[in-house]
């Protein structure tokens, strides 16, 4: 048996109860995935306070988000298990797109002049080692859940705001820059694999996605100080398609 580092390795990690001999015995081969998906973005922060000192602070209420555009590939091993009747374990690269959180500004905190309306977008680029056990098979279907954890790279960028028509008291824009935060991110999930041959599969799967943090740089003039901020997680529904080798 020959002894492979990387194998070694994520045996450790992803099947702790299980031999790294039995492991490398079952594998049946690579495979290479990719593929499209939908992800509803879900902001976890809802207020920005945005410092006006010495006036009380303007408030960024975040009111909504946009579904955005999740492209990915995925490379690996695959096997077949005795318990399972099949995992897969590699490395995935994701790049969610257009993403866009939009709201309004309350200004000194004051319902009554929440007078702009704003928007910014971000995308994020994550690289996860993922693992895919599947859960029982039916002929050529196979129900299965996964997880994914790795390091994030969320860009926000774009920022825009626009007096509303109702507009009590005008403000000079802020000019939030673009800024991009590395940090932790992880995802969990589950779908149904489809057999078209003995090399294809056909995918579809639902992913809960924690991409992480997301802030702007800080403002200009009397806004350096401030910055708006935020913590994405999205639910995404994907279309994948792997060809075993």
């Amino acid at each position: 048996m020959n002894y492979n580092p990387k194998v070694f390795l994520l045996t450790a990690i992803l099947f702790p109860f299980t031999s790294y001999g039995s492991v490398l015995d079952s594998l049946a081969g690579k495979y290479f995935s990719v593929g499209l998906g939908s992800s509803r973005l879900n902001p976890q922060v809802h207020i920005n306070y945005i410092d006006q000192s010495p006036w009380p602070s303007d408030k960024n209420h975040i009111t909504g988000s946009n579904n955005a555009v999740q492209w990915l590939i995925n490379l690996g091993v695959y096997g077949k298990g005795t318990i399972v009747p099949f995992y897969k374990v590699g490395l995935e690269l994701d790049f969610i797109s257009q993403g866009k959180v939009h709201g309004n500004v309350e200004q000194f905190s004051l319902a009554e002049f929440t007078n702009y309306d704003f928007i910014h977008k971000f995308d994020s680029r994550r690289a996860l080692v993922k693992a895919q056990v599947g859960l029982f098979q039916v002929k050529m279907v196979r129900p299965f859940i996964s997880f994914a954890a790795g390091l994030a790279a969320n860009r926000a960028y774009g920022y825009s705001e626009w007096a509303r028509s109702s507009c009590l008291w005008s403000r000079n824009a802020p000019q939030f820059l673009s800024k991009t935060h590395r940090g932790f991110t992880y995802s969990a999930g589950a779908g149904v694999d489809f057999a078209i041959n003995k090399n294809s599969t056909v995918a579809l799967s639902y992913q809960f996605d924690a991409l992480g943090k997301v802030r702007t740089s800080n403002g200009l003039g009397t806004y350096m100080t401030s910055y708006l901020h935020n913590k994405i997680n999205a639910n995404t529904l994907t279309a994948t398609f792997t060809y075993l080798a």
